[in-house]
């Protein structure tokens, strides 16, 4: 995202005059991008290899059911399942791979009139918006759309890895984004320009243990292309230059005291030489010099033998966790090398044809319009956002309580440790917050306003259903309370921006990026690519207006801790939950319940004799039994909402807590009744103790 508020920053002042009215047009063009490519995703699985679960993202390249998808484990035998954007699952079998490309591409047997018209390449270069869709981390399920990541594209280059020597999972031309897509599941993703073109295919997950790099990436259209047509052909060779002009001098100087074997690390750099020039800095780590990959001090020192000043070069270097590519150029074009760009073309393809290709947009295969955006509105719009939320982000301090056994959590800090960020939801001092840094009962807790004053706090109840908090602060009169975005207004791809302020520091810092979807999480939260992470959970979500989408809290669709999700930290996966007409949930918070998921306490099965649900067993103790609930009991209705599938059981009772009541439609035999359940809390949310032998948290409040 940095490349994106970066520039943002630099042009805010050349355009004072756009509004938030100006950028929620593009939002809402850019959910119709968005919308018109997920009927082209498909979610892909196979079979599962050790711990590495089998599925993957794929899209629909033909009107004759071909999908593409990335090369994997998962493919390597005949299980492969896709399922639809309509939900249906389908058989595939493989066509052909391609292992220096890591592609597969898969045939369903079926029509498939929606589809990617690939033809139309993007020719979107570095700094223009992206939008990358994939299913990250299987968060989406059966008929559920894909997750959606916005950013700008970074740089166009090509990688040469030696496939032979170390399974790498890339080599030939490829896009660099600044989007995150380095994650389980995302390969086979699309990756979009804001015409609604396709920039390429999300790679396979491309990491170095030794530099903690990542590549986020797309590979070309051209090579999708070239790959789906049987075209392919092994990775090219680098290219030696056998010019006889002088030896380039770099301007540079390798670490060596470790030996011609470490890695090449810059000690320093010659002011004003060839590498300065280039914004080459010491510490920088020498990834390839010429299109050759240098791993080691020897392999740096051999590669730049090779150069000459006749030609131009260029240095991929490694700074912290960002690929910087310099460009050396060549002596006779030095002179007017400002006006030389450093972006290589895409090898293969036509910039005429790409560029009529992208002017005209079918409704077969791409949108109309252009959704390059204006970084300078989404600056100016985003900081006065910032600024009417503001005064209600306060800063949550824990004094004492049970001290954790478990290790590090997030690679952040354990939880329930440092400050953390609430959202003032009342003027009398109402805040909620993430339950994350609640699990330890803290002794004491104080609460920083926006104008510095520090305020005590206690803890009014508990929701482990989308963990949240609720604090009440003392001493505190007509406090100021944000605007909340009504849930029917929330809209996939508009601009969402993220406070907290557990970075070290009593100001929030913000990260920006768009709604990726809505009612994830059985319908309980917001899923964004804004940077959602244990330093802001409890922090709001906020359009660009300054209202509130949600506040942040750790996620996940599996898990029922207050820690559940936390793993996803820094990867483009974040949840919020939106108060927007949550009355009963502030009353019932304010009179000191604890909130738990809920649960009916049934097994069901589809009826194999008709409509309905069949109960397999009624678990003890819970409404199900209380509401004498037997097995091969029928299951009509829930609510008038008729049941059809397990799923519509799930999705009704995943967005209620306990004591939420519920009106069964019942048959059992010829005869049908109508039953009042009311939810019984989950058993995996009940409290447990921390320590062995001491009592659950909640008993020690």
């Amino acid at each position: 995202m940095w490349i994106r508020w970066v520039m943002a920053c630099v042009c805010c002042s050349l355009a004072p005059w756009l509004n938030a009215t100006d950028v929620r047009a593009q939002d809402n063009q850019f959910g119709a991008v968005i919308a018109h490519a997920q009927q082209r995703m498909v979610k892909v699985s196979g079979a599962k290899a050790g711990n590495v679960d089998g599925y993957a993202s794929g899209m629909i390249v033909s009107a004759d059911g071909k999908v593409l998808t990335t090369q994997g484990v998962f493919l390597d035998g005949n299980q492969v399942q896709v399922i639809l954007p309509d939900g249906r699952t389908l058989p595939a079998t493989v066509v052909r791979r391609d292992r220096r490309l890591q592609m597969s591409l898969l045939d369903l047997g079926v029509p498939t009139p929606n589809y990617f018209d690939l033809e139309k390449e993007s020719t979107a270069q570095q700094g223009d918006w992206i939008a990358a869709i994939s299913n990250a981390f299987k968060v989406a399920d059966k008929d559920e759309p894909l997750s959606v990541m916005m950013g700008v594209v970074s740089l166009r280059t090509t990688i040469d890895a030696k496939l032979n020597e170390r399974d790498v999972a890339y080599s030939g031309p490829l896009v660099l984004i600044d989007a995150i897509t380095s994650n389980p599941g995302a390969a086979g993703g699309v990756v979009l320009d804001g015409k609604g073109l396709v920039v390429g295919m999300i790679g396979r997950i491309i990491d170095s243990s030794e530099t903690n790099t990542r590549l986020n990436y797309a590979v070309p259209c051209s090579e999708v292309l070239k790959f789906i047509r049987g075209e392919s052909e092994a990775a090219p060779a680098p290219v030696v230059a056998t010019s006889s002009g002088k030896p380039l001098d770099l301007g540079l100087k390798v670490f060596t005291l470790s030996g011609r074997s470490s890695p090449p690390y810059v000690d320093r750099v010659l002011p004003g030489g060839a590498a300065a020039q280039a914004g080459i800095q010491a510490d920088d780590l020498v990834v390839s010099v010429a299109g050759e990959k240098v791993n080691t001090v020897s392999q740096y020192l051999a590669a730049i033998e090779k150069l000459t000043d006749a030609a131009d070069v260029v240095i991929v270097v490694a700074r912290k966790k960002e690929l910087i590519r310099a460009l050396i150029p060549a002596a006779t074009t030095a002179a007017d090398s400002t006006a030389t760009s450093d972006v290589a073309a895409d090898p293969g393809v036509d910039s005429a044809a790409a560029a009529s290709a992208a002017s005209d947009a079918s409704a077969q295969g791409n949108l109309s319009g252009d959704l390059s955006g204006d970084f300078w509105a989404v600056s100016s719009v985003a900081r006065a956002a910032l600024a009417r939320i503001r005064p209600c982000v306060v800063t949550i301090e824990s004094f004492g309580g049970i001290t954790a056994t478990e290790g590090v959590i997030g690679g952040i800090r354990q939880q329930g440790e440092g400050n953390t960020t609430g959202l003032i939801i009342s003027p009398d001092g109402l805040v909620v917050t993430s339950l994350f840094n609640f699990n330890r009962s803290p002794r004491i807790i104080t609460v920083i306003l926006a104008d510095g004053q520090r305020k005590m706090a206690t803890i009014l109840g508990r929701d482990l259903s989308r963990n949240l908090c609720l604090l009440q602060l003392q001493d505190v009169a007509n406090l100021p309370t944000p605007e909340w975005v009504p849930q029917n207004e929330i809209q996939v791809g508009q601009y969402a921006v993220s406070l907290g302020v557990g970075y070290g520091d009593t100001r929030p810092a913000v990260a920006v990026g768009i709604i990726s979807a809505t009612n994830r999480i059985g319908g309980r939260a917001i899923q964004t690519d804004a940077n959602i992470s244990p330093a802001n959970y409890g922090g709001p979500l906020v359009d660009i207006e300054g209202r509130v989408f949600g506040v942040c809290v750790p996620l996940s669709p599996g898990g029922l801790s207050s820690s559940a999700g936390v793993e996803w930290y820094d990867s483009g996966i974040g949840f919020a939950i939106s108060l927007h007409g949550m009355e009963w949930w502030i009353d019932r918070m304010k009179a000191g319940d604890d909130i738990f998921p809920g649960i009916i306490g049934v097994t069901v099965i589809d009826n194999p004799n008709g409509p309905g649900l069949q109960v397999v067993r009624a678990i003890e103790g819970s409404a199900a039994a209380q509401a004498d609930l037997r097995k091969d009991d029928v299951l009509l209705e829930v609510d008038q909402q008729p049941l059809k599938t397990q799923a519509d059981l799930m999705n009704i009772v995943k967005r209620l807590t306990s004591g939420h009541q519920l009106t069964l439609k019942v048959q059992r035999g010829d005869d049908v009744r109508t039953v009042d359940v009311k939810l019984t809390p989950h058993p995996d949310s009940q409290p447990k103790s921390l320590i062995p032998g001491l009592p659950p948290l909640e008993e020690l409040r």
